[in-house]
């Protein structure tokens, strides 16, 4: 081990001193001598040290290389290096997983993944300032602002992979929510490609493994408030991402992923919470969700505001009526499947008609209540959307034609009635 490491030194300071000749040249000693270094830090492990600290100092080591290679613009070893990072980052958790069995905790194998994703996320954040690059980037677009880069992707699937050895504690839900709002406040403030994805990814990832522990039966025993306890502190994550999802290349906010992964959770969390009461508990609480997020989104979207102006925020009331008609069709389908057939009773009223009730009520509610957006003018002198380019002002509705015009003017179209 110890030769290895001299070998690697004097290979890297011939190197150095090769470098105003032959490109290839420079470009061998340095291959070989990364090969040697790596020859010596797993030699770390006959020395006594287990395999998951082990490989999780070798991609430490292989981080700090990238950088070095970046800031001497050494492009070919670069290319080259991250790659092989990028295969390193997908086997370290099988790595952490399987390797020495018995002499580290779950909760210690998680805590090296997570310092893996964290040194990760440093890297591409000092990569992209240094304007390294994108060798990272999947071709699978001809916009490069639609190219995933692996690189940051891979921080966020070591959190996840982290979050597999200890998602049935409940202080995991607690941590969770803090790496992960860390992370997406860390790419707020500075960019780090791949980054938000990846943090995407592996909050979802995260959510359904505590949705499978506890839908699964291993929680069946829990009471309503330790299951409160344990999915509740996941609601926020969703919230951090709503404020952190700045999309600079498009100058908009990309919020749907995250609107949606809080109903689904805050659907999930009525159901397990409120079903081992009455079974028509559930229903209430999902039209009570249904009414919220319908509400929220009038109120983001009130009567005479057009779609356009809610494009850069990421049009969310949209995406909130999608949650409004999904967490009412699961009511209705729960409704239809679960309880009609049933007996079951909730104050002494069968449950059916109480859910029924509940139903109706709101599905009248929200006929009743006009949808968000641009208020439609009404009466024969209400204005009308401009048809003329030469026009100054709203032209006055013609009732009888259907036709956007004034008199003693030239309509230049036909227009649809307003109502």
């Amino acid at each position: 081990m110890g030769g290895a490491a001299l070998a690697a030194g004097c290979v890297f300071g011939l190197a150095w001193w090769l470098r105003t000749t032959t490109a290839w040249l420079r470009a061998e000693h340095l291959l070989v001598g990364q090969l040697l270094l790596t020859v010596a830090l797993l030699g770390l492990h006959e020395a006594g040290l287990n395999w998951p600290l082990t490989v999780t100092l070798l991609y430490g080591e292989v981080l700090g290389m990238l950088l070095l290679l970046a800031w001497q613009r050494e492009w070919l070893v670069y290319r080259v290096l991250l790659y092989g990072s990028l295969g390193l980052a997908g086997l370290l958790p099988l790595l952490i997983y399987r390797g020495s069995p018995g002499l580290l905790s779950p909760e210690q194998r998680a805590l090296l993944l997570v310092l893996a994703a964290g040194a990760t996320t440093a890297t591409q954040a000092l990569l992209h300032r240094q304007a390294a690059p994108a060798y990272d980037a999947l071709p699978f677009s001809y916009l490069p602002i639609y190219r995933l880069r692996l690189l940051g992707f891979a921080g966020g699937g070591l959190l996840l992979a982290a979050g597999g050895l200890v998602y049935q504690h409940t202080w995991a839900s607690g941590l969770a929510v803090a790496l992960g709002a860390g992370g997406l406040l860390v790419r707020r403030s500075r960019p780090v490609p791949g980054l938000w994805m990846g943090l995407l990814v592996a909050a979802s990832g995260y959510h359904l493994l505590q949705w499978s522990y506890v839908l699964g039966g291993d929680a069946a025993a829990w009471r309503s408030g330790a299951l409160l306890v344990y999915l509740g502190p996941l609601l926020a994550l969703p919230g951090v991402g709503l404020a952190c999802s700045w999309w600079e290349a498009r100058q908009q906010h990309t919020r749907w992923p995250w609107l949606y992964l809080l109903g689904l959770h805050a659907a999930v969390l009525a159901w397990a919470a409120l079903a081992p009461h009455s079974p028509a508990l559930p229903v209430l609480g999902w039209l009570g969700l249904a009414a919220g997020a319908a509400g929220a989104a009038h109120w983001r979207r009130p009567r005479g505001l057009a779609a356009s102006p809610l494009r850069p925020d990421g049009s969310p009331d949209r995406y909130l009526l999608h949650l409004t008609y999904g967490l009412i069709g699961l009511a209705l389908a729960y409704h239809l499947g679960r309880l009609v057939p049933s007996h079951a009773l909730l104050l002494q009223v069968p449950a059916r008609r109480v859910t029924a009730t509940a139903l109706v009520v709101l599905l009248a509610g929200f006929a009743a209540l006009r949808p968000p957006g641009p208020a439609a003018p009404t009466g024969a002198g209400a204005c009308c959307t401009p048809c003329c380019r030469r026009s100054r002002c709203c032209w006055r509705l013609s009732r009888s034609a259907g036709k956007c015009g004034r008199p003693g003017s030239r309509c230049c179209g036909v227009w649809p009635r307003c109502s």
